[in-house]
């Protein structure tokens, strides 16, 4: 039996070390890139939600009435919508443009109920 030297049944050395080499990294990359994205999320999402406890938690200590005036400047102030609520949990005011209030009443409502029936720590 003669084999051809010139036609191997496996492509050249370099092609047989290159590609398992460009796979392996483009596949390396794509990971990172997905990891990467997925930890810039979480973080993002963090840092607003810690963000929107402090704009919380500043407002409930506040010794002033926050009437829509004042909770459009807060709004400016925070980048945010912010709804003023009354000890009842009815709302005062809201920087909520074009928003019906019943609705967002009943939306308020929903969401609340929802949130003491869940367990505290």
């Amino acid at each position: 039996m003669i084999v051809d030297a010139g036609r191997s049944r496996f492509p050249s050395l370099r092609v047989r070390l290159l590609v398992p080499l460009i796979g392996t990294s483009l596949v390396t990359a794509i990971l990172v890139a997905l990891f990467s994205a997925a930890l810039g999320n979480w973080w993002g999402r963090a840092a607003a939600e810690e963000q929107f406890k402090r704009i919380e938690k500043t407002l409930e200590e506040a010794n002033f009435p926050l009437t829509a005036p004042v909770l459009e400047l807060l709004a400016d102030l925070t980048q945010s919508e912010l709804i003023a609520l009354d000890s009842k949990g009815e709302i005062i005011n809201a920087t909520l443009d074009d928003v019906d209030t019943v609705l967002l009443q009943k939306v308020w409502r929903k969401a609340s109920s929802g949130l003491q029936d869940q367990p505290t720590l």
